[in-house]
């Protein structure tokens, strides 16, 4: 792989392997695949990630500092970073979970990166989740989930826009659990005169 020699950024990267990747990572699959092949993709996403981040970050750094947008995106890297640096896990389900996890961080840094055209997207983003919605699969119901940090899908994550994505639907969804509770109670609760 070649590097730009005033930034040190990749600049041979092959897109088409890059989005191979991603759909493996993502597939859908009745059983978990043998642990051997998960350690074989568990490299190939870490060889990808490790490309993609700096031009990721660069474009990344070019947003407006302090916006909602820049900061979602910098805590993104910064769980991404974290991640790489934990194993796969002796556990089949857990180095499942973790390299699909990954291939949802793959998919955002390719997004991200400034590789791909406005139209374009990663093919993995048309058979998973809504392409944009945060780039891993959602919450099933809003509250009864609790907030996507907690259960380990939104340690950061890429925010198509900001009323959409886990978070919100969550946040709406306990604002409805609440309203109802405080129906009920208001019922329940005798009038004064």
């Amino acid at each position: 792989m070649g590097t730009e020699r005033t930034t040190g950024l990749p600049t041979n990267i092959n897109v088409g392997d890059i989005k191979g990747t991603i759909s493996t990572a993502l597939a859908e699959r009745s059983a978990p695949p043998p642990y051997e092949e998960l350690c074989c993709l568990h490299e190939a996403v870490l060889r990808h990630i490790e490309a993609l981040l700096p031009l990721a970050t660069k474009q990344i750094d070019g947003l407006w500092r302090g916006s909602t947008e820049w900061y979602q995106k910098v805590t993104t890297l910064d769980a991404i970073r974290y991640e790489v640096g934990e194993g796969l896990g002796s556990g089949l389900l857990t180095a499942t979970r973790h390299v699909q996890t990954l291939g949802y961080r793959l998919r955002f840094l390719l997004e991200n990166s400034g590789l791909l055209t406005d139209r374009e997207e990663p093919d993995a983003a048309k058979s998973g989740p809504s392409a944009g919605s945060l780039g891993r699969s959602p919450p099933t119901t809003a509250y009864e989930t609790g907030p996507p940090s907690i259960l380990g899908q939104a340690k950061g994550g890429p925010v198509e826009s900001p009323s959409s994505g886990p978070w919100c639907r969550w946040y709406r969804g306990v604002r409805r659990a609440l309203a109802r509770c405080l129906g009920q109670l208001n019922a329940a609760r005798p009038e004064r005169t």
